[in-house]
């Protein structure tokens, strides 16, 4: 059996579970050899990635706005992308930022 993924939550001040939408497909995917092998022969080709981008472009694959509702206030962060996201009270004492495994300064992260 894999461990789920548990987390600090800083409002309940617990561990918590994280619930991860298509998690079992996901851990076939990517946890078992079979599944690692489909990926491999299905999902990283051109024809795949084809196919996909048809179907997502489809009317009925479109995003309800009440499905991901984005805060009105204009000091609230709004991170568009799905991912975890990190948070540093202050940006100037931080050490760096990691991108990908890549660290950046600040400078270096704004350009």
């Amino acid at each position: 059996m894999v461990e789920p993924i548990r987390f600090f939550n800083r409002y309940t001040r617990a561990l918590a579970t994280e619930q991860i939408f298509g998690e079992k497909w996901l851990r076939f995917a990517y946890e078992n050899p079979l599944g690692r092998a489909s990926v491999w022969l299905l999902a990283r080709r051109k024809w795949f990635s084809a196919y996909y981008g048809l179907k997502m472009n489809k009317r009925r694959s479109a995003l309800k706005p009440e499905c991901r509702p984005i805060a009105s206030d204009p000091r609230t962060a709004v991170l568009p992308a799905d991912g975890r996201h990190l948070a540093f009270p202050d940006v100037d004492a931080a050490d760096g930022f990691y991108v990908k495994g890549v660290k950046f300064t600040l400078a270096e992260l704004l350009g």
